[in-house]
Parts: C-alpha cells; sequence; structure tokens
C-alpha cells in the first residue's frame, strides 16, 4: 500500500459516498425508516458495504474474478432488503413487485453474462494494474457500489415509499414497454459483441456492425 495510493482511494470513497447521501437526503423524504434509519440510506449502505466486503479477498488474491458477480448480487441484495423491511411496515402492491422483479431479471441475466465472459477469457485488462495495489483496486468497488446504488434508485425510492401508490396505470404499462425494449437493446448487443470478439479476424478492432454501427455503446 503506497502513500500515492491513499490519497485517490480516500477521495473516491469519501467523493461516492458524499453522492449516495445527497441522493438519499432527497430521495428518502417521505421513506421508510427502518431500524431508527432512513430504508433507502440503508440500501445505499448495504450497496458499499458488500462491495468493500467482497474487496478484501479479491485484493489478496489480486483478482477481479467474481467483480461483476458481486454487483449482480448487490442489485438483488438493496431489492431484497427494501422489499422485505418495506413489506413489514406496510403491504407490497403490484408495482412495488413490478419494478423490483424486472431489476432482478435485468441484474441476474447482465450477471451471468458478465460472468461467463471473465471465466472464458481468464481475467478483465482494465484491472491488470490496479489489482497489484490493494487502495487502488479498492477505487473499482466503491465505484460499482455508487453505482448499483444510482442506477437502482429510481426503484428504491419506489419501494422504500411510505405512501400507497395505487394500482397499475398506463404510466407503469409504458415503463415496462420501455424497460422491455431496453432489454432486448442490450441482450442483442451483447451477443453481437461476443460473436465479434470470438472471430481471430475482431483482435484489436473495436465492433463496428450490427447495433454497434449506430451506436458506440447499445448496451448501455
Amino acid at each position: 500500500m503506497t502513500q500515492g495510493a491513499l490519497g485517490p482511494a480516500v477521495a473516491v470513497v469519501l467523493g461516492a459516498s458524499l453522492v449516495a447521501a445527497s441522493v438519499t437526503a432527497v430521495g428518502a423524504a417521505g421513506g421508510l425508516v427502518w431500524q431508527g434509519a432512513p430504508l433507502l440510506g440503508l440500501c445505499a449502505v448495504l450497496a458499499f458495504a458488500v462491495q468493500w466486503v467482497a474487496w478484501i479477498p479479491a485484493s489478496i488474491a489480486r483478482t477481479e474474478r467474481f467483480y461483476d458477480l458481486t454487483g449482480s448480487l448487490t442489485y438483488l441484495g438493496v431489492l431484497a432488503l427494501a422489499l422485505t423491511a418495506g413489506g413489514a411496515q406496510r403491504p407490497l402492491e403490484p408495482r412495488h413487485w413490478l419494478v423490483a422483479t424486472l431489476v432482478a431479471v435485468w441484474a441476474v441475466r447482465l450477471g451471468a453474462f458478465l460472468v461467463r465472459r471473465i471465466h472464458e477469457e481468464g481475467k478483465d485488462g482494465r484491472f491488470d494494474a490496479m489489482k497489484q495495489h490493494p487502495l487502488r483496486f479498492l477505487v473499482p468497488w466503491t465505484l460499482q457500489g455508487l453505482w448499483v446504488f444510482l442506477t437502482s434508485a429510481a426503484v428504491l425510492i419506489v419501494l422504500t415509499r411510505a405512501a400507497a401508490g395505487g394500482p397499475l396505470d398506463l404510466v407503469d404499462l409504458l415503463g415496462g414497454a420501455l424497460w422491455a425494449l431496453g432489454f432486448g437493446i442490450e441482450v442483442v448487443a451483447d451477443r453481437q459483441k461476443a460473436a465479434f470478439r470470438a472471430r481471430p479476424e475482431s483482435r484489436g478492432r473495436f465492433i463496428d456492425e450490427g447495433l454497434w454501427a449506430r451506436a458506440r455503446h447499445p448496451n448501455y
């Protein structure tokens, strides 16, 4: 652990925590409280805690092989916390189950794809330098915790809201349709890229065919 790596690592941890706290301060208004703390904030704490715990054995082994798996499991973990603690204080409604299911399906599909890819390729080159230094390696794990919380924040706010949301309506149906469109694009884009990378003549090239000819990162 070098002194030069300590400053950036601390800055990222503090910065990510501040962003998550700011989102919690706004999103937890009118939300449920569990164990004396805003339930939305506890979801944020869980997202970071899972990453930091997983970082310990990963930094010791200098491996990123379960980085993506940890991310997917964290999505499922924060959903489970919000549903369980929220359901203990007020009835869960169809909208709660709908949005939680959509996120869970997406997280499981993406996680399975990424885990299979890392085990087939053996490593992720983006981590080659960072994983040699534990504090530098802490940075991507912390950012993954923030990524999980921010990208799931809208759903977590729905799940941790104290007031009843009412029955499903046209907005929910339109939202579900938009999710299906985005999910389909992501699946197709990932498969196109996997097929492209499997061809020897593609080595060193960036994919520019299929959906990738229309957008640089259609899977996002």
